[in-house]
C-alpha cells in the first residue's frame, strides 16, 4: 500500500446529496453497532445510517457550535487508504474564502477525561475548530488558521445579514473589522482597525 501524499485528499468521492435527500433516511431508533446492518441504498452503494455522526446531525442540527459555519451538502465518499471499503457521509460547509470544511462529531467531554460516546456528549463542530479545541496550545500555524477560519466563516455570516442592516445596527463596522483582522492573521498590513 502506498503512503498517502502531503496534497492527496482524504476521501475518494462518489457523489454529492442535500441534506434533504440524507437526514429523513438516519436511524433515530438504533444504536451504531446494530446499525452496520440497517443500511440504506444511494445510488448503488449501501450506506450505515445508523452512525453517531449522522444522528448527531439529524437530531441537533448542520452548524458548528463554535463559528456558525453552516454544513449545506453530504458527500459520498471512502478513505483512499482503504481502497474497497464501504462508503460513508461526510457532511461539509463551505468557508466564506469557497473552501470545503468537514463537519465532525465533537465529544464535548472528551473521552479521555471520561466522556461517553453518547448523543447527550456531542455536538457539531467544524473541523478547524475542533482541531482549536484540541489542541488548545498548539503552534502558531495552527492557531493562525483556525483564527482565519473563524474570521472568514463570521464575516460570510455578517455579509449574509448585510441586506438587513438597517435593523442591525453597527453590521458594516463589524464587516469592516472582520476584514481587517483576516488582514492581520494573513500577514498583510491592515488599512485601519
Amino acid at each position: 500500500m502506498s503512503k498517502k501524499k502531503k496534497n492527496q485528499p482524504r476521501y475518494f468521492r462518489k457523489e454529492t446529496y442535500t441534506p434533504e435527500e440524507v437526514l429523513p433516511k438516519v436511524r433515530l431508533d438504533i444504536g451504531p453497532k446494530v446499525g452496520m446492518k440497517h443500511r440504506v441504498d444511494f445510488d448503488g452503494n449501501g450506506i450505515n445510517m445508523a452512525s453517531h455522526r449522522l444522528q448527531l446531525f439529524a437530531t441537533k442540527g448542520l452548524v458548528c457550535v463554535n463559528c456558525g459555519l453552516v454544513g449545506t451538502f453530504f458527500a459520498k465518499e471512502r478513505h483512499f487508504s482503504q481502497e474497497g471499503s464501504c462508503f460513508h457521509f461526510n457532511l461539509y460547509g463551505i468557508c466564506g474564502d469557497g473552501k470545503e470544511v468537514l463537519m465532525t462529531k465533537d465529544h464535548i467531554k472528551p473521552k479521555s477525561k471520561g466522556g461517553k460516546d453518547h448523543i447527550d456528549n456531542y455536538q457539531v463542530m467544524c473541523e478547524c475548530c475542533n482541531a482549536s479545541k484540541a489542541h488548545t496550545e498548539g503552534s502558531d500555524k495552527t492557531v493562525g488558521k483556525v483564527l482565519r477560519h473563524e474570521l472568514l466563516a463570521w464575516r460570510s455570516t455578517l455579509k449574509h445579514f448585510q441586506g438587513e442592516a438597517e435593523g442591525l445596527p453597527g453590521l458594516e463596522r463589524k464587516i469592516e473589522l472582520a476584514t481587517e483582522l483576516l488582514k492581520l492573521v494573513q500577514g498583510e498590513e491592515p488599512e485601519k482597525v
